[in-house]
């Protein structure tokens, strides 16, 4: 069982390296894609746009349309992630193209490797409407949560 400054250790540890990810220069194949990695928080349903972080990014909000989920696929939760009893949160910076494909993911937050790879496979089966800048559809790179929960 972990103790109180092990748990807290794991928690820092978690956060500096999720502050780095944010940070990351994005892959060069995501060229030419808006990076709204702080500014579009995409969990369950719900794509969460934050004003501030869009005009931060240089983005008119009055000519900004945000993604619209279409399409919904559920993880599978992995045996190899059960039997190590991993849950809990994972984050991941995926492409949103302007034909609404998610395209790849990088994992930002991580809790177990195979929940990183379920979290991201179920993710690029996602369809939207794509982002529209000026009623353009727009490439942009957003943030996805998924938290995995034992039963």
């Amino acid at each position: 069982m972990r103790t109180f400054i092990q748990c807290l250790a794991l928690s820092i540890v978690a956060l500096a390296v999720a502050q780095a990810a944010e940070n990351r220069p994005l892959p060069k194949a995501w060229a030419g894609a808006l990076d709204l990695r702080k500014a579009l928080v995409i969990k369950g349903p719900e794509v969460a746009a934050d004003s501030s972080e869009l005009l931060a990014a240089g983005v008119d909000l009055s000519s900004f349309a945000a993604p619209t989920r279409t399409k919904t696929t559920n993880p599978v939760f992995p045996d190899t992630a059960r039997r190590a009893r991993a849950e809990g949160p994972v984050q991941l910076q995926c492409l949103i193209k302007a034909s609404g494909a998610v395209d790849a993911c990088v994992t930002s937050q991580s809790v177990h490797p195979d929940l990183d790879r379920a979290a991201a496979e179920a993710i690029m089966r996602w369809k939207f409407d794509p982002a529209t800048v000026r009623g353009v559809a727009t490439a942009v790179v957003a943030t996805f949560g998924m938290t995995f929960r034992l039963k």
